[in-house]
């Protein structure tokens, strides 16, 4: 049992931009909660024997309306699992050029909750401002920033 997320990014004027939705429960007891802005990503708790990266594959497709290019191979993951987490959580830094298809530009229920188109914004925005994102992502932005502090041919 795990929550697998990605974070797709991309980098346009040597500034990298990464890919964010919004949701809502459609639960009474959760509506307190309000909009909660994550990254696209899911668990594998329905599907028995799934692995991580064919949840990964999924989820997207599911979220997004994105789909992984067959010859992608799924990197390591940039964060978590956390030791000692309940409910382990990863999540995966893909580029956007290694998807085909067309973002999704509807609202759409996923479970319980609706999902917002998803949207692009800086990276930088985020780490300016956590608590754009909801508490559970907050750290997800400064671990993308020291990857890319740590691979400085990848931006622009």
């Amino acid at each position: 049992m795990a929550w697998i997320g990605a974070v797709i990014y991309k980098e346009e004027d040597g500034i990298i931009h990464v890919l964010i939705q919004d949701s809502e429960s459609l639960l009474e007891r959760f509506k307190f909660q309000g909009v909660q802005t994550k990254f696209p990503g899911g668990s594998n708790d329905d599907m028995p024997g799934e692995v991580e990266s064919d949840t990964l594959a999924r989820e997207i497709k599911e979220e997004t309306f994105l789909e992984l290019k067959e010859e992608v191979s799924i990197p390591r993951p940039i964060f978590g699992p956390i030791p000692g987490e309940r409910y382990p959580r990863k999540f995966y830094l893909i580029g956007f050029e290694s998807f085909r298809g067309t973002l999704r530009d509807v609202d759409i229920v996923d479970g319980d909750d609706l999902l917002h188109p998803p949207r692009w914004v800086k990276l930088e925005d985020l780490l300016r401002n956590k608590d754009l994102l909801y508490e559970t992502h907050q750290a997800i932005p400064y671990a993308v920033a020291h990857y890319f502090r740590s691979h400085p041919s990848l931006v622009g």
